[in-house]
């Protein structure tokens, strides 16, 4: 059965070649009138009926029926096209819908000191989240350079289930060819992000070395982070200082000032942390 974006394609192929056969006909003799003239009103007709295909196309975009396809018209023009296509068609695999995406521009994923300037996207589909994306690949597959960054409600995350969990794991494994390293909320709790950060996302000293405290440094200091889980392969090639002075600088204090602000015990944060890790993490 012929989808409708097969008939645009066979309409758009038979409007090439009715204007390559009008090309080729002389409207100045008399003996091509009529046959001039019927090869305009054929072309036009095909004109008209791509119309009508394209709008209909543009209907099913709307409807949860519609089947994504690699390279498809929908969402041409957004930034990371081939990449979004990728997660449409793993998101239609799994819940058989295809979700509604919104770019929302650009800018920096956490802070402006923070380089990581990203791609932001609203994702509607069974489990509603925003992605920002900081690669210098628009296929964005396998990109150990891509920092790619999840943010999910509170809310939303706690009526979740494993196999929507395991969907927003799979895009940042798929895209970076590397496992979650950051987890973090905002100070109030409502907002959980969960990450990627790739090598580059970091400041380097003078020895070439990666500047963990650095990071953290410039991710504290605008705005309260709690900070739920930092991956191995964050801490690789840091130095068992820089861990201990970030736990003690940033990670404690920030934790401390969260279960101020809202009003409950450092412990009570602990516990709400540890059901988030165990969740994204697969943890028992």
């Amino acid at each position: 059965m012929l989808t409708t974006r097969d008939e645009i394609h066979i309409v758009n192929d038979s409007i090439k070649r009715k204007k390559q056969e009008i090309s080729l006909i002389d409207p100045s003799d008399p003996n091509n009138r009529f046959k001039y003239a019927n090869a305009k009103s054929e072309l036009n007709i095909l004109i008209s009926k791509l119309d009508s295909l394209s709008k209909r196309l543009q209907e099913e975009y709307k409807s949860d029926s519609y089947v994504p396809v690699r390279g498809d018209e929908r969402y041409q023009d957004y930034p990371n096209k081939a990449s979004l296509d990728e997660l449409r068609i793993k998101h239609f695999n799994l819940f058989n819908i295809d979700p509604l995406i919104t770019y929302y521009g650009n800018g920096p994923m956490f802070d402006e000191s923070l380089y990581a300037y990203s791609d932001f996207y609203g994702v509607k589909g069974t489990i509603p989240f925003k992605l920002a994306y900081s690669s210098f690949d628009p296929r964005l597959v396998n990109d150990t350079r891509a920092t790619i960054g999840i943010k999910i409600s509170k809310k939303e995350f706690e009526k979740s289930n494993d196999k929507q969990i395991d969907f927003l794991r799979s895009i940042i494994k798929e895209y970076t060819d590397g496992d979650i390293n950051l987890v973090l909320t905002d100070a109030l709790i409502q907002d959980i992000i969960i990450a990627h950060i790739s090598r580059k996302e970091f400041n380097f000293t003078v020895k070439k070395e990666k500047d963990y405290y650095y990071f953290f440094k410039e991710l504290c200091n605008s705005m309260s982070r709690n900070i739920v889980y930092i991956g191995d392969s964050m801490k690789d090639g840091v130095n068992t200082q820089s861990i201990f002075d970030v736990q003690t600088g940033f990670i404690n204090p920030e934790k401390k000032a969260i279960a101020e602000l809202n009003n409950t015990s450092e412990e009570k944060i602990e516990e709400v942390n540890e059901s988030i890790r165990k969740k994204v993490l697969r943890l028992t």
